[in-house]
């Protein structure tokens, strides 16, 4: 898969570690590599093309991180909630809003989606509480007008039902 991700000269300026399923998960912050081809990607394995998906999430072009995270978000990996949860303490509301529609499952907690998002929220909860920092923060700055009251804004919300899905994992 690597082999198909053109090179940078810009490396990612940042990174955040996260916890999954035990273990500690690093991830840039943002990526400046160019996406590849439509045909690049298609010659990859379901697999491999979740992870390039999953690793475009971080991209530093809006629309490219949208895209990808409308592939990845299907996938059931224990390792697609940090990339997912991510995005909700950004300032781009459509993203954000992709990743609400994509978490249609969220509240039933009989579902994968439920289970591995819960989990995920229960063992970084101190990533939680700086995401809806975040949120709160972006939202005061651009979208006030939008949605008069935090709790409206789509990532006060999707943090609500993240929290909710972890109750089974331990208290929040």
């Amino acid at each position: 898969m690597v082999s198909i991700v053109p090179v940078t000269t810009s490396a990612p300026n940042r990174e955040f570690n996260v916890r999954v399923a035990g273990e500690t998960l690093t991830i840039p912050y943002r990526i400046y590599n160019e996406e590849p081809s439509a045909d690049q990607i298609a010659s990859l394995s379901a697999r491999q093309q979740v992870l390039l998906h999953t690793l475009f999430i971080r991209h530093h072009n809006g629309y490219v991180r949208q895209k990808h995270l409308q592939q990845a978000i299907r996938s059931h990996e224990a390792w697609i909630p940090p990339y997912v949860v991510s995005v909700i303490g950004e300032y781009v509301v459509e993203i954000i809003q992709t990743v609400a529609e994509g978490l249609d499952q969220l509240e039933d907690p009989l579902s994968q989606q439920s289970s591995s998002y819960g989990r995920y929220v229960s063992e970084n909860r101190a990533v939680i509480d700086l995401i809806e920092a975040r949120a709160a923060s972006y939202w005061n700055v651009y979208y006030r007008p939008q949605f008069p009251r935090f709790a409206q804004y789509p990532s006060r919300a999707l943090v609500a039902r993240l929290r909710n899905a972890s109750d089974p994992f331990g208290p929040t």
